[in-house]
């Protein structure tokens, strides 16, 4: 989605964050694009070596707000890198942060700079590392690391978390009340810098920040139903000027034509002041539309980053950024009253053709005020967003992925249907093989990516697990555009969704743009298959009549849903490609 890809660009190279690190004024910019800001800024040399430690006396401009960005003595390493809108990045990629494997399946050196990596030995707790024996021996030989615990190689990463940047090693524990910002209990030792402040325990600060920027999200929601709102009624005023324009020109004309040969010249003076008024009305509105399309389109984005924030679990990951999010989600919802100042309406013409044929010469639009109507507007409430006190950035470790490779052909596929359904379980489970038994509703959009070879070729899976609720609808629908392919789900104990799926079904279509669709009807929760409201029989019937493809998965049990997943990425491949092989099965074949 273009909206989200925006929000997730630096705004320096325009393109999307590499290992981004966090500035004071809370926007983002990647590691190497901070190094060529400081370097054009001519404030000082920049070293050759990042990892110098002479930097002193620097700063830069951030190239969104163009605040000052003032370095101390360790230069940009005092810059948190910014570590929840990274896993953001990597999950847009593709590349989430998952094990790296070697190539005979065993875990890869996370260090080493050659390619393919070396199977790893040991993983580094303190590092979060993996290394190879000889990566191993040139880096942990060192003094510096002599306290650090090597493991045999986990098969699970060990999830990289924010560290204090005054005292190390330390892991950031509190929230120091007075300077907004994410502490380790050393900063509050008597020789510490926050020693004399108040601080909170940081899954307090934690679940308010987070409660803040839900609450946040969610009105910018409503806020965007009202942008669409706000956008018919201006295309509307514009398909009346357009029409009011063309009747009151035409009636005009027939009255002056009568007179053709006296009132020629002034048919068309009057015709092009008509079309003058026409143009400035409509060149106003469509401003105006232009407008809030572009609210509506930003406010989508920054709804998708804010849902994704929220996903972020860790306390300190997540107020880093939740609070730059928020203050993003107050810009956007600022007020910004419709007040087109026009009506579809025109000035009449004083035209009385029993008057003597000079007066004709005086005939001109009648002075005054037009008809009077209501004036398309909306009033906003800011009350429902309002602008909290904001925690600083968490400050988290520096790392940057490798670029997948690029596939031979990217698809957009959506999950929609009723909330509580089950559609995040089931992304999580085929793309993480996660299972979260107490996951909350989607807000607004959720994103991930999956690569799997099909009839020899790769193939890229961009799969948008959308929202339930459907005050999201305006999101959802801008999300299904350019899809190639759906799942569209309900809950087999629920036969509600059920009659909702089917009424989902053309709103899926039509948001498409692409009657040519591949969708897939998935019946989830099939594991509680002894409280079933939802008949196998009548979901098979419903989709042969729509021409669907059927399943029914279970999140939980892991059951069928790879098979699904898979089965719809061929059946898009087939679409798309047009090489459906002749002994491939029927498009109708159901699986359950």
């Amino acid at each position: 989605m273009e909206a989200l890809e925006r929000e997730l660009s630096c705004p320096y190279c325009n393109n999307l964050f590499s290992s981004p690190l966090l500035l004071p004024c809370g926007h983002s910019v990647c590691c190497k694009c901070a190094y060529n800001l400081l370097a054009s800024s001519g404030t000082s040399k920049t070293p050759a070596n990042p990892e110098s430690s002479e930097e002193t006396d620097r700063c830069f401009s951030c190239p969104e707000c163009k605040n000052a960005v003032f370095l101390d003595d360790r230069g940009l390493r005092c810059l948190c890198p910014n570590l929840t809108l990274q896993n953001i990045i990597e999950r847009v990629k593709g590349t989430e942060a998952a094990t790296a494997r070697s190539s005979d399946g065993n875990l890869a050196c996370e260090v080493c700079e050659k390619s393919p990596a070396a199977d790893a030995v040991k993983t580094c707790v303190t590092c979060e590392l993996s290394f190879c024996d000889k990566c191993l021996t040139a880096v942990h030989s060192r003094k510096a690391f002599v306290k650090h615990r090597l493991v045999d190689p986990l098969t699970v990463t060990v999830p990289k978390t924010p560290k204090c940047q005054d005292h190390g090693e330390e892991k950031l524990s509190l929230y120091c009340v007075s300077d907004e910002t994410i502490i380790c209990p050393r900063c509050t030792e008597s020789d510490g810098r926050h020693s004399a402040h108040p601080v909170v325990e940081l899954p307090e600060m934690y679940q308010e920040m987070k409660d803040i920027l839900r609450t946040s999200v969610e009105n910018l929601a409503w806020r965007i139903t009202d942008y669409e709102k706000g956008i018919q009624l201006l295309q509307a005023m514009y398909q009346l000027v357009c029409e009011n324009a063309s009747r009151h020109k035409s009636s005009l004309f027939v009255e002056l034509d009568s007179l053709i040969s006296t009132l020629q010249k002034k048919k068309q003076v009057l015709g092009d002041t008509i079309d003058h008024e026409r143009n400035e009305k409509l060149s106003v509105l469509k401003s105006h539309i232009e407008r809030y399309q572009e609210k509506m389109d930003h406010g989508i984005g920054v709804v998708a980053l804010g849902g994704m924030v929220l996903k972020e679990k860790d306390p300190a990951c997540f107020l880093q950024t939740a609070a730059a999010v928020n203050g993003r989600i107050l810009d956007v919802a600022s007020p910004d009253p419709l007040h087109a100042g026009i009506t579809e309406h025109f000035r009449p013409v004083n035209v009385d053709l029993g008057e003597v044929r000079e007066v004709l010469d005086s005939l001109d639009f009648m002075e005054g005020e037009m008809p009077e109507d209501e004036a398309v507007g909306l009033e906003w409430d800011n009350s429902a967003v309002e602008s909290p006190e904001q925690p600083a950035e968490s400050e988290t470790a520096d790392y940057e992925s490798p670029a997948p490779p690029e596939p031979d052909h990217t698809f957009k596929i959506v999950i929609v249907g009723d909330s509580g359904v089950g559609k995040s379980n089931l992304l999580s489970r085929f793309a993480f093989s996660r299972y979260d038994s107490g996951s909350k509703p989607t807000i607004g959009i959720e994103f991930a990516t999956k690569t799997m070879k099909i009839e020899g070729k790769t193939i890229k899976a961009q799969i948008w697990d959308t929202a339930g609720d459907d005050r999201y609808r305006p999101i959802i629908s801008a999300c299904c555009r350019g899809a190639v392919g759906a799942f569209l789900v309900y809950d087999i104990t629920r036969h509600g969704t059920f009659e909702h799926a089917q009424n989902r079904l053309k709103e899926l279509q039509e948001d498409a743009d692409d009657q040519g669709i591949v969708v897939m009807l998935v019946g989830n929760k099939c594991d509680l298959s002894h409280i079933r409201t939802v008949p196998i029989r009548e979901a098979r019937d419903f989709a042969k009549q729509s021409s669907l493809h059927f399943f029914e998965t279970s999140a939980a049990d892991v059951k069928n849903v790879d098979d699904a997943f898979e089965r719809l990425m061929t059946e898009v491949y087939y679409s798309v490609t047009g090489t459906r092989p002749e002994d491939s099965g029927s498009s109708e074949e159901e699986f359950y």
